[in-house]
């Protein structure tokens, strides 16, 4: 699958399961659910006013990027992972388990919990005004 384009005023659920995705963009005034289950993934960009969840699974992934005024949780699940970029107003949840993680990115006013767990992380940079609760646990940090 080469790239998945979902454009919406309302969106419920996006599902997308596929061997190698290249691209997949979605972007609504309002989304509930973004799932993304692929092998391997080059790049997923979820825009929104509103986002309740967006999950993303794969062996490899290149990059995630969500930008929302109001984002409930991402998760992110993976074996190599090179960059998750989170932006947003307010966010409850950011969490990314993988085994090699280059860049964790979250810039937000009010975060509630970012949790990252890695063996190896390059770069974990959470920016706000208010945060309740940041967990990186890796045996290898770079940067935090």
């Amino acid at each position: 699958m080469h790239t998945v384009l979902v454009i919406s005023l309302d969106i419920h659920t996006v599902l997308v399961i596929s061997l190698d995705i290249h691209a997949i963009l979605v972007t609504s005034l309002d989304i509930h659910t973004v799932l993304v289950i692929s092998l391997v993934i080059h790049t997923v960009l979820v825009i929104s006013l509103d986002i309740h969840t967006v999950l993303v699974i794969s062996l490899d992934i290149h990059t995630v990027l969500v930008i929302s005024l109001d984002i409930h949780t991402v998760l992110v699940i993976s074996l190599d992972i090179h960059t998750v970029l989170v932006i947003s107003l307010e966010i409850h949840a950011v969490l990314v388990i993988s085994l090699d993680i280059h860049t964790v990115l979250v810039i937000s006013l009010d975060i509630h919990t970012v949790l990252v767990i890695s063996l190896d992380i390059h770069t974990v940079l959470v920016i706000s005004l208010d945060i309740h609760t940041i967990l990186v646990i890796s045996l290898n940090k770079h940067t935090l």
